[in-house]
C-alpha cells in the first residue's frame, strides 16, 4: 500500500519514514538499502537522522554489528537525546563487550 501511495506522492516524507520503518519491522533488509539509496535525496537524508536509524536497525537485523555501531554512532553526535538511538547504542555496545569477553576466554584457553 505504501508503494503505491508513494508512487503518486513521492515527496511525501511521512510515508517515507512508515515505509522505512515497515521494511525494518518486517525483516525487508535489502529492500530497505534500495529504498532509501534509490529514493531518497540528500536532503532528506541529512534533515533526518531517522532514515540512517532504520539503516542501522536493518545491519543490527543483519549480523552487521559493526556498520549499524559506526551508524549509530554518527547519529548520536547530533541526536544525543533520543531514547531509541541510545537503547540501539547500548545494546551494540553490549554485543561488543560478549564479543570482547568470548575472545579473550578464546585466547586463555589456548
Amino acid at each position: 500500500m505504501c508503494t503505491k501511495l508513494l508512487e503518486k506522492a513521492s515527496e511525501f516524507t511521512k510515508l517515507k519514514h512508515i515505509y522505512c520503518q515497515t521494511l525494518v519491522h518486517n525483516k525487508k533488509n535489502n529492500e530497505l538499502i534500495n529504498f532509501v539509496q534509490e529514493k531518497l535525496n540528500e536532503n532528506e537524508l541529512s534533515a533526518s537522522d531517522e532514515f540512517n536509524y532504520y539503516i542501522a536497525l536493518s545491519f543490527y537485523y543483519d549480523g552487521k554489528y559493526e556498520k549499524a555501531r559506526n551508524l549509530v554512532n554518527h547519529i548520536l553526535q547530533s541526536s544525543r537525546d533520543e531514547p531509541k538511538y541510545i537503547k540501539l547504542h547500548n545494546v551494540l555496545k553490549n554485543i561488543e563487550k560478549s564479543k570482547n569477553k568470548g575472545n579473550i576466554l578464546i585466547k586463555l584457553s589456548k
